[in-house]
């Protein structure tokens, strides 16, 4: 077997191995070697002979690939040459396991013995720190209990005298109460005879007021009457003087139109003179080539040179005729293009023209804007200070006119009114009784609201039927909880049930919301149709205690009658409990109950459905004290009537100043308007006229360009045909003749026609101001008959006004004096009702005064009572939990023994 090796420079080295019987031999280079030798040379370049890493044999592939992980481990390890250090390796890893466990179970014993060490310093500071915590807390509840021993102390004292202070305060207050009642009654008294005096002579008053009022409408209707007349009067001669100025301006303004129409003739008809001589003058002296008459100035001398004779014209048109054949292809083409540039000019030209209509339109309408905006300013201002003028003198009007019909309607019901309150409050009286214990129940209820939270009030004061007609109904399905109180929490209860039996209170009833079970709704009752409904759907009330309201009432239901109430409760599949609007209550079981007090006293539920109108008895207090106040008030108040027509007829003068002005100022807005609108409509045309402009205008330079190529053709074609003809007329081009002659004739007509404009707007501006000038003659005329008659009516309404302002004069002078009587005589009034008011506040006030200290004392004791009850709970925990609290005198058992004697007491 025969190897060869190159090495990186190129150098071969020859193997070869030789086998002959059962002896090999090895040769390098041809050269015999021993197998050291050759051994070693392999391993220099990394051939292992025992690996077999340089020889691939046949069926290795499929040895090697069919062996296990194991056995390839250990292929890798024999070629790699690690295999035969494995029996080294395995020595001294059981020895370095060895040590390792050693070194093991030496650390884990040194880590418990630190561990050990450090739980037991760890408790001995344990046990230090509780040592001296357990100090520390004996002192620290000592000295809280001291401290609020201390307050308690300190509190009760204040609260004690506070209480004997509010005392004493109430029995001062009783005391003026009494003296200020007796005054009262004293005055009224007094008040009761200058009240009747004052009737007496407001109604003689009140007559001789009648009398003037029967008369003065009539004086004022005179009175405005002439005042209108007058303005009118005024107004038909103003507008006679301006209409005899406008006549005058009229006439001139014809007689100039008149004037300005004859000179317009005069001047047609020289013009048209004058071209009879120019074409007489032509006519005598044409030429072929030159030389004019010495008549009719340039224009003539410029005709006779273009005129052609009769061979000259026959060349000229025959001429023409055969450019026109020769041109025939290039006339097509530019007639084409001439149109379409025609076209193109035309529109433009429309474009510019109503570009330039526009920017005229958008000027004008900026300067009417300007003038408008500046009018409606001035009307505005006009419009504004009359309507706050008007709406003062107006509500001024109002008041004294509401004070004259309040003075005439309160009288006569206000005394019913104030009896009828009287009334209702001495019907309130006969459950008086129940009143007070209401109201030390209220004080209670108050009392309980400031010192424990979560106190809501009586159920009857936190809900309200939706209408009248179910007060009896709910009433009835309340029952005892009625008047029961709404707490937040169980715990509030109970400490409210503590303070009742500590003050004696009498018995409440209370409804926890975080315990009271309510009834879930059923939603099928709501569908029973006809009256029925849920008691709990036609009674408003907070969400908050919506809880103990379901829990009062339940799935109850109200009917209008007691015959569909029977049939829906007792016939059913479920019996059902309700209650009709009258009071009859249906139970479950079959039991029926009350009826027939719907609104009386005696009926079931009657008297106590009345609690529902509690809060209507200060609002009747109220209203009796109000009526009283105005019954006085009216006795001082004066007649204005005088005031009040003079503030009516200046109100109707200022309101006919006012009217025309808001017409003229509504007319001047909507034409302001209109040019707004107009303005924006001329912005939004002109801007989309622009761009259309700018277009056109680049399409018009188009055809330009094309018309001047194709009419320079044309034009070349045709000046060769009349180049001959050219010279002998003596012009550059045929085009020169036919333009002048083009021009003299258009000149001719334009001025024809600006004779005959000039002529026609001249006639019809004359005839416009004619029939302006016949109708207003004719306007005037009919003023003049207007005038005559408003005057005649003046005189007479000035002959009537006369004699009416005569008796008004003597009949108001009869009631200024009946007012200066009523006047003396209310001042006495005023003085009485004035000491009656002040003793009525007084006693107001001294009753407030009285029922803040009897609600204060009554705080103050309960207050009181609370820290005696607080001490006591203090010394009997410093008892249970054994709290060493210096005492002067005795032990913890005797103070507690005495606190409850105290507090039994």
């Amino acid at each position: 077997v025969t190897a060869v090796y190159v090495d990186d420079d190129g150098d071969e080295l020859v193997f070869r191995r030789t086998i002959q019987g059962a002896s090999s031999g090895y040769y390098l280079d041809g050269k015999p070697v021993a197998w050291e030798r050759y051994d070693r040379r392999l391993k220099s370049i990394g051939l292992l002979t025992k690996a077999k890493n340089f020889l691939v044999f046949q069926g290795d592939i499929e040895s090697v690939a069919s062996k296990s992980p194991k056995q390839l481990s250990q292929l890798v390890e024999q070629i790699s040459g690690s295999l035969e250090l494995k029996g080294d390796y395995e020595r001294l890893e059981a020895a370095s396991h060895k040590h390792y466990q050693s070194v093991l179970r030496n650390m884990q014993k040194k880590k418990g013995i630190s561990a050990e060490r450090k739980v037991c310093k760890e408790q001995k500071e344990e046990a230090e720190k509780f040592r001296r915590l357990r100090e520390e807390l004996a002192d620290t509840r000592t000295h809280h209990m001291l401290w609020q021993l201390f307050h308690v102390e300190r509190d009760l004292a204040e609260v004690s005298q506070e209480a004997a202070a509010a005392g004493d305060e109430c029995e001062a207050r009783e005391r003026s109460l009494r003296n200020a009642e007796a005054q009262l009654k004293e005055r009224k008294q007094a008040a009761a005879k200058v009240h009747k005096a004052e009737a007496a002579l407001g109604k003689r008053l009140k007559d001789q007021e009648a009398a003037v009022n029967k008369v003065k409408p009539d004086y004022i209707k005179l009175r405005e009457t002439r005042r209108r007349l007058d303005r009118k009067l005024d107004d038909a001669r103003q507008r006679v003087r301006n209409g005899e100025a406008a006549g005058a301006q009229h006439a001139a303004e014809i007689k100039d139109l008149e004037v300005e129409l004859a000179e317009l003739t005069r001047a047609e008809a020289e013009y048209e003179r004058l071209l009879q001589q120019q074409r007489a003058s032509s006519q005598g002296g044409g030429g072929g080539g030159g030389g004019g008459g010495d008549g009719g100035g340039g224009a003539s001398q410029e005709d006779a040179a273009l005129e052609l004779e009769d061979s000259q014209f026959e060349t000229y048109t025959a001429l023409q005729e055969q450019a026109s054949k020769e041109t025939v292809a290039l006339r097509a083409k530019l007639d084409k293009v001439t149109r379409a540039q025609q076209g193109e000019r035309e529109e433009a030209a429309g474009v510019e023209s109503r570009v330039e209509e526009l920017q005229q339109r958008r000027a004008q309408i900026v300067e009417a804007r300007v003038g408008l905006q500046a009018r409606c300013e001035k009307l505005e201002a006009y419009v504004t200070k009359n309507v706050a003028e008007v709406e003062r003198l107006r509500g001024k009007r109002d008041e004294l006119a509401a004070s004259l019909r309040d003075a005439q309607r309160k009288h006569e019901d206000v005394s019913g009114r104030l009896e009828e309150t009287q009334a209702q409050l001495r019907e309130a009286r006969t459950e008086r009784h129940e009143s007070n214990r209401d109201a030390r129940f209220r004080e209670s209820l108050e009392g309980m609201q400031k010192l424990f939270p979560g106190v809501r009030g009586r159920l009857v004061d936190l809900c309200e039927p939706t209408s009248k007609k179910y007060h009896v109904a709910v009433t009835v399905l309340l029952g005892r909880n009625l008047d029961a109180v709404v707490v937040d929490t169980e715990k509030a209860a109970h400490e409210c049930i503590r303070y009742l039996k500590e003050q004696h209170a009498g018995v409440a009833t209370f409804l926890p919301l975080d315990t009271v079970q309510a009834k879930p709704v059923k939603e099928r009752l709501r569908q029973l149709g006809g009256s029925a409904c849920l008691a709990r759907d036609v009674v408003r009330c907070e969400p908050a205690v919506a809880r103990a309201l379901a829990y009062a009432l339940g799935n109850a239901l109200i009917f209008d009658d007691l015959a569909e109430a029977r049939r829906v409760c007792f016939r059913g599949r479920e019996r059902l409990k309700g209650v009709t609007v009258d009071g009859t209550l249906l139970q479950k079981s079959g039991m029926m109950s009350g009826g027939g007090g719907g609104g009386g006293a005696d009926g079931a539920g009657g008297g106590k459905a009345r609690r529902w109108d509690e809060r209507k008895v200060e609002q009747l207090k109220q209203q009796r004290d109000g009526y009283m106040r105005e019954l006085g008030e009216l006795g001082r108040q004066r007649r204005k009537e005088t005031e009040r027509d003079a503030l009516s007829s200046q109100i109707t003068g200022l309101e006919t100043r006012l009217k025309f002005t808001q017409q003229d100022l509504e007319l001047t807005r909507g034409k302001l308007a209109a040019s707004e609108a107009e303005l924006a409509t001329v912005v939004a045309d002109l801007a989309g006229k622009e761009p259309k402009l700018l277009a056109l205008a680049k399409k018009a330079a188009t055809f330009d360009k094309e018309v001047h190529a194709q009419t320079k053709r044309l034009h070349s074609v045709v000046d060769a045909v009349f180049a001959d003809f050219c010279a002998q007329i003596g012009v550059a081009n045929i085009r020169d003749y036919e333009e002048k002659q083009l021009r003299v004739t258009q000149e001719r007509a334009k001025r024809r026609g600006e004779f005959s404009q000039q002529k026609s707007l001249l006639q019809n501006q004359l005839d416009y101001e004619r029939g302006r000038a016949d109708e207003a003659r004719a306007k005037l005329a009919e003023l003049r008959r207007h005038i005559a008659a408003d005057e005649a009516e003046h005189a007479a309404v000035q002959a009537r006004l006369k004699e009416l302002r005569g008796r008004v004069e003597e009949l108001q002078g009869g009631a200024e004096e009946l007012k200066a009587q009523l006047t003396e005589l209310s001042k006495g009034n005023q003085d009485v009702d004035g000491e009656i008011g002040e003793v009525k506040q007084r006693i107001q006030a001294i009753g407030r005064e009285l029922r803040q200290a009897q609600k204060q004392g009554a705080v103050k004791e309960t207050e009181a009572a609370q820290l005696r009850s607080k001490r006591h709970a203090l010394f009997k925990r410093c008892k249970l939990d054994e709290i060493d609290v210096p005492l002067l005198v005795g032990s913890l058992d005797d103070l507690d023994d005495a606190a409850a004697a105290a507090a039994a007491a």
